[in-house]
């Protein structure tokens, strides 16, 4: 019985783990992230603590390049929980940097899109706050990002 339930648990996981992937194996859910600061850094192989973000290019990622706010969006909780697409909030910044304003989030990060900081305001009612990651209708390929705490190493 012990035997069967070493093999029988590990093959459980990875069929609950798959069942919450993309045709092409690719975690896809809703991020939540609490207030503060967070570092990511972008990585096309992943690493610990996943998610995705939405690569607009309609071709596989490959390297560290490619991934834009094209199907990312925000919700707005004074409009009817409408949804803010971040692609139309991207400026260029004096210094060469870009940000994405989004009102309770802010996105910084330089030209060739290798790193990005996330900047995430408290929410007064203390309730956690989303980004939706939406992969829409279409062909959807997606980049792994790692997600470090600010100041902390590997």
């Amino acid at each position: 019985m012990k035997h069967n339930l070493f093999v029988s648990l590990p093959i459980l996981l990875a069929l609950m783990i798959l069942s919450s992937c993309d045709p092409n194996g690719n975690l896809f859910f809703n991020k939540t992230f609490r207030a503060g600061k967070v570092e990511m850094s972008f990585s096309a192989n992943g690493g610990k603590d996943e998610t995705s973000i939405v690569n607009s290019s309609h071709k596989p990622v490959k390297g560290k390049i490619g991934w834009s706010f094209s199907q990312v969006y925000t919700v707005d909780e004074k409009n009817n929980f409408k949804y803010i697409l971040l692609q139309d909030k991207e400026e260029e910044l004096p210094d060469g940097t870009y940000m994405v304003d989004a009102g309770w989030v802010k996105f910084y990060y330089p030209k060739k899109r290798n790193k990005i900081r996330v900047e995430v305001a408290p929410n007064p009612n203390k309730e956690m706050r989303k980004l939706i990651f939406d992969g829409g209708g279409g062909p959807v390929y997606y980049i792994n990002i790692v997600i470090k705490q600010a100041g902390k190493t590997d």
